[in-house]
């Protein structure tokens, strides 16, 4: 069998059991420092703080998932925060009262601690990986160019009538 078949086959296997994983919900175990977290199915609001984040470290547009992988390894902040988002990924227990108003959780800072304090670079970076994996970028991409349409249409000059 042709090694290239085999890997066409191999990574739409791969995305079927992915697919099963988003449909079905399944949490992502990940185990850090003898802690193990769950995480599932990111929430929109958890996505959306999550590429809040992404838009305070990238800097330009039309970059590759490499390059926005490059620009987080040196910002451990966002990386420690994006992460603390993907485990909570619920309102409540990432806000005081489920009120964004009243700040960020104690829960949420005390793993923001942890996750900048005592895990590991190399675990971080994969765990990294896995939750910009299961972002759901459609809705980012089909609402940029709704903006941008907007912007055109808006800003386009209409001849004068005579």
């Amino acid at each position: 069998m042709d090694k290239k078949a085999n890997d066409n086959g191999k990574s739409m296997l791969e995305a079927q059991e992915k697919l099963a994983e988003i449909i079905n919900n399944t949490p992502h175990l990940v185990s850090l420092n003898k802690t193990e977290y769950k995480i599932t199915r990111l929430k929109n609001g958890t996505q959306c703080l999550i590429c809040e984040e992404a838009c305070k470290v990238v800097k330009g547009e039309n970059q590759s998932f490499g390059d926005v992988m490059k620009m987080f390894a040196v910002n451990m902040p966002s990386i420690c925060k994006v992460l603390a988002f993907a485990v909570l990924n619920d309102k409540k227990r990432i806000y005081k009262d489920g009120n964004e108003i009243n700040g960020l959780s104690e829960e949420f800072n005390s793993l923001y601690d942890t996750f900048m304090w005592d895990v590991e670079d190399n675990a971080l970076a994969n765990l990294l990986y896995e939750v910009f994996s299961m972002l759901d970028i459609n809705f980012f991409l089909s609402s940029s160019e709704i903006v941008k349409t907007m912007r055109w249409t808006m800003t386009k000059r209409t001849q004068p009538q005579k």
